[in-house]
């Protein structure tokens, strides 16, 4: 495995762990759960375990996940889920084989070590709170 870094946020109450690294490694990750049967132009598929996916618990304003199956670029948003069966209801139609991974939305062959994708935005709304919170500390130092 290559060179990597962990940049660690703390920001108000949590700590945010990201996984950086500057070699081969990306894509080398794996797919969160995989289809039960295949499916053609089908708005609903039924996942090994749909516990890793988010439907926006139906939040006004909250969108679900977007999720990618494996080898193909299409991706769909997800709508709904049913805990009880593992069924993801989709907002568009999508066909897929038994087995097939299926992932949040990924770059390349497959998704990336880590909790984030490289490429993709990182949590906008907990980076807004640590440039509040690095302001007051700024302005606090100021008193001191």
């Amino acid at each position: 495995m290559g060179n990597f870094f962990i940049l660690v946020l703390i920001i108000i109450g949590f700590v945010l762990f990201i996984l950086y690294f500057n070699g081969d490694e990306f894509a080398a990750g794996t797919f969160l759960t995989k289809t039960v049967s295949s499916g053609s132009s089908s708005k609903t598929m039924k996942v090994n375990d749909s516990s890793y996916f988010y439907d926006g618990y139906g939040i006004d304003g909250e969108a679900g996940d977007l999720i990618q199956l494996s080898g193909q670029s299409t991706t769909a948003r997800i709508l709904s889920i049913s805990k009880t069966t593992n069924t993801l209801t989709l907002d568009r139609s999508l066909t897929w084989t038994a087995g097939q991974g299926v992932s949040l939305v990924y770059n390349g062959t497959k998704p990336d070590l880590g909790a984030y994708e490289y490429g993709q935005p990182v949590m906008t709304r907990a980076i807004g709170y640590s440039v509040w919170l690095g302001n007051v500390i700024k302005k606090l130092s100021f008193y001191i």
